[in-house]
């Protein structure tokens, strides 16, 4: 049987044990800085992208309500995340911690996008638009 190596710098969390529409599980990375009795607080968080990109390869997040799942970093659309199908436009895009709900609802995950240059982010646009 494969088990997946997951890295130890991350952990399960469940934010509601309740089965509902907007609970999900998922693996997160530790929150740093957040107890002062924790030995690692003020240090770098030791993951690097390409350990960051596969995480978001091996997890899926179900959507519900869009109130916890990261609009650019979660892979809520079909198991990707919108950074990994669309890396132009990530680069170009503004305010990144945003949820799929406060993107989708205050219609702000266009911002900065109004700087596509190329034929190669405006078909990235036309995907991500078709995906919402």
């Amino acid at each position: 049987m494969y088990t997946p190596f997951v890295p130890q710098f991350y952990k399960m969390t469940t934010l509601d044990p309740r089965p509902r529409s907007s609970t999900r599980s998922t693996l997160e990375l530790c929150e740093y800085g957040e107890d002062p009795d924790r030995p690692w607080v003020g240090s770098e968080v030791p993951c690097s992208e390409v350990d960051k990109q596969l995480f978001r390869c091996s997890t899926v997040v179900t959507l519900g309500d869009g109130r916890t799942a990261l609009f650019w970093e979660s892979a809520w659309s079909d198991g990707v995340a919108p950074r990994d199908f669309a890396p132009h436009l990530y680069k170009l895009a503004w305010r990144k911690g945003l949820t799929v709900r406060e993107e989708v609802e205050y219609q702000t995950w266009t911002r900065g996008l109004w700087r596509m240059s190329t034929a190669d982010e405006m078909a990235e646009f036309v995907l991500l638009w078709e995906k919402l």
